[in-house]
């Protein structure tokens, strides 16, 4: 067994420690944390898939890979989603920002157009994997500069709760997709560019470096969820509430 190979079956280890974890606490947990539940479902599935086909000697994954890539930026979407969602004093309550359902389709759309006229599913996607880190990237960013600059104000009991809860997960999320997604961004925008001039070993070590980079993204992952507390129940008050009463 070569060493890229035990990368690959290391980083399929991660995700199904990251999905383990997640699994275990999905049914307390805050909606934001079950959306990386489903991001790290797919994640797992692609990777078994990518591996079976090396064993077998089949190169027909790329068409998985063209439909696992939107499955990841619509789960990674709603996780954002959620992180975004804001305060509309008129009505009283917490409202989704719209832009993300347009991002939703939109990269849909892409990833569509891409298969068609630009790299056929027979063509690693690699521009919907450049648009795809770009994307988070930016709301990383976005994220970043929400809790750092000015520190948001939960309006209910219930918000609060659960925003104190959530927020160690989510460090350790966002960080580890910022770092794999900043590595993919170098190697699809700027190192396929100079793919040419690169050894096949060199090129070989840069998929290895990958791979490390998202065994880190699936430990962060992993360790998002073992932080992450039981969701709380309140009521208008903002004093919690037994659930088992509720049943």
């Amino acid at each position: 067994m070569d060493m890229h190979f035990l990368l690959l079956i290391t980083v399929l280890l991660a995700m199904a420690g990251a999905c383990s974890a997640g699994l275990y606490k999905y049914k307390r947990s805050p909606l934001v944390l079950r959306t990386v539940t489903w991001y790290s479902f797919v994640e797992f599935l692609t990777q078994a898939a990518v591996i079976l086909t090396l064993l077998y000697q089949d190169q027909n994954r790329l068409p998985l890979l063209h439909v696992s890539f939107v499955l990841e930026a619509l789960a990674l979407l709603f996780m954002y989603r959620e992180i975004f969602k804001k305060y509309v004093k008129q009505k009283a309550k917490y409202v989704y920002r719209k832009i993300f359902i347009t991002l939703m389709i939109a990269f849909s759309l892409f990833a569509i157009a891409n298969a068609i006229w630009w790299q056929s599913f027979t063509v690693y996607p690699s521009n919907t994997r450049v648009v795809l880190s770009i994307m988070i990237i930016i709301l990383n960013i976005l994220y970043i500069y929400k809790y750092t600059s000015h520190e948001p104000i939960p309006r209910t009991g219930l918000e609060l709760v659960n925003y104190q809860m959530s927020r160690i997960s989510l460090f350790w999320i966002t960080t580890g997709l910022l770092l794999f997604h900043g590595f993919s961004l170098f190697r699809y925008a700027f190192i396929n560019i100079l793919r040419e001039e690169l050894s096949k070993e060199a090129y070989r070590q840069i998929l290895d470096i990958q791979a490390i980079f998202a065994i880190i993204l699936f430990v962060f992952v992993a360790m998002g969820f073992i932080k992450a507390k039981p969701i709380v129940i309140v009521d208008e008050h903002g004093n919690e509430v037994d659930a088992k009463k509720l049943k």
